[in-house]
């Protein structure tokens, strides 16, 4: 046993010296791609939540089977990876250089030298008032700053690369769900045709009527999309990240050699993701047990009755 945990140990120890060593020789490539592996990765158990939250006004056992039919969306992983490896892991390296020269903690020689030895003992000496006003400076001057810029950043890019790829295919799904919801309570067959236009025949008398449902190319404005997910979601996006951004930053500043700052910034969104969804599903659990309790209930009732 012992010899398993030092194998396991010293696999995790030369992990890390690889990738401390990738981290001071190619620091925008490795920083790029840790941000863009661990935002995917965490977007994992948003796409997730965000399923459970849509059904959560349905009857549970639905909500399971809905659960279950849920596929993950790979193409929007692939959009995250991208915005991860190429905007938001870049931004964070030189964001976090800036505000080592806006706000200097040491002299740039002993910086320099912290920097090559990138060893925490440097960071973690003191916590005096000096250094607690200069972690707290630091996480103000980002959320009044670099936190908006980086919100709508992820909104420019996930917008543009939803227009370039699939926007028109997913306002053909938009159609088919409503029109589909339109002929369930009709009774109407429903029948997709693969040409330019829409046009629908719909009767409200006959049951044994056909809809037909052509498919139809929308094309929406870049502008009129971006316009809409910022007026939809930027508030509450950006709140989101404000409920551990500025705690995790602070302690990021004190206690983190600047080589890791930004390894750590990815963690953090990680298990916050995932945090969010253990939650969602905690809370499904004890609605389901509150049912399954009420059904056992009404059962006994009606056999005693």
């Amino acid at each position: 046993m012992k010899r398993l945990g030092r194998n396991i140990y010293n696999l995790f120890h030369s992990s890390w010296e690889f990738y401390s060593y990738s981290l001071i020789h190619y620091p925008l490539t490795t920083k790029g791609l840790t941000c863009g592996i661990l935002t995917v990765s965490g977007d994992f158990f948003t796409q997730h939540k965000q399923t459970l939250q849509k059904t959560q006004n349905n009857n549970l056992q639905e909500r399971q089977q809905q659960q279950l039919k849920h596929s993950h969306s790979f193409s929007r992983s692939l959009k995250l990876f991208l915005y991860g490896t190429f905007l938001l892991g870049p931004s964070l390296h030189y964001w976090f250089k800036y505000l080592d020269k806006l706000f200097p903690v040491v002299k740039v020689k002993e910086l320099q030298n912290i920097l090559q030895n990138h060893h925490p003992r440097h960071w973690t000496r003191s916590f005096s008032k000096e250094r607690l006003k200069w972690s707290a400076k630091r996480v103000i001057a980002e959320q009044i700053s670099y936190a908006i810029f980086v919100t709508g950043m992820y909104f420019v890019t996930l917008t543009t690369l939803d227009y370039i790829w699939d926007h028109e295919k997913t306002s053909f799904e938009n159609n088919i769900e409503e029109v589909t919801l339109f002929c369930e309570d009709r009774g109407l067959a429903i029948v997709v045709d693969n040409v330019v236009e829409k046009e629908k025949s719909e009767s409200k008398t006959n049951s044994d009527a056909v809809v037909v449902i052509e498919k139809k190319e929308v094309k929406r404005k870049w502008s009129e999309m971006l316009k809409e997910r910022f007026m939809n979601e930027f508030k509450s996006q950006h709140e989101n990240g404000m409920k551990i951004l500025p705690i995790a930053n602070f302690i990021n500043f004190l206690v983190v050699p600047p080589l890791y700052r930004g390894f750590f910034v990815n963690v953090v969104g990680f298990f916050w993701n995932a945090g969010q969804w253990a939650k969602e599903h905690f809370y499904m659990g004890l609605k389901y047990f509150d049912y399954n309790k009420e059904n056992n209930q009404t059962e006994n009732t009606r056999k005693m009755d």
